[in-house]
């Protein structure tokens, strides 16, 4: 079951529809890969969020409708990219590494901590992931600020680039409503 859960200290975020979920391979200017990993939970109606709260017992944050974890990774040999996907990364401080990135966005970003990273092959063109990490609480922004866990569980669509052209290109497109 593919899911977006964020735990808060004034309630938790839960999603189980994703409107997006992709894993999209590019092939850049120095011959080596980028990875992108975009996942986008759908709008929840007020009866669903209602239901989710009841079958989980938790109350759900309710200003805020929707999340976008994201993973990158830049500059990847071939074998890095085969050890990615067969192996668990761990990722301490998700903003700290430029060639690794991690965090969710609610709104604005916030980055992830102690980031494990799991990527299986689920058929030809899709790989399941699973990602805990630790962030910040989403409402506070001082001291107050309590660790919160999150948990992502996807089925990812990969997508293939060959170009950085034809990636933009399809983000746009992505943007725009066009895909």
């Amino acid at each position: 079951m593919d899911f977006i859960r964020v735990g808060q200290q004034d309630g938790e975020l839960l999603f189980e529809r994703l409107k997006r979920a992709e894993i999209l391979f590019v092939s850049n200017d120095i011959n080596k890969m980028e990875i992108y990993v975009n996942i986008e939970s759908d709008a929840q109606t007020e009866a669903e969020r209602k239901s989710i709260s009841e079958r989980y017992k938790t109350e759900l944050n309710e200003f805020i409708s929707f999340a976008i974890p994201k993973l990158q990774f830049i500059n990847l040999e071939e074998e890095e990219v085969d050890k990615l996907l067969n192996d668990k990364i761990e990722i301490q401080k998700g903003w700290a590494d430029e060639f690794k990135m991690s965090g969710i966005y609610v709104g604005w970003g916030i980055e992830t901590f102690n980031n494990k990273i799991e990527f299986s092959k689920a058929d030809k063109d899709k790989f399941h992931l699973t990602w805990t990490c630790v962030t910040d609480d989403l409402n506070y922004y001082d001291e107050k600020a309590k660790k919160c866990k999150a948990e992502i569980t996807a089925t990812l669509n990969a997508i293939r680039f060959s170009t950085k052209k034809d990636f933009w290109a399809y983000e746009k497109d992505k943007m725009d409503g066009k895909k």
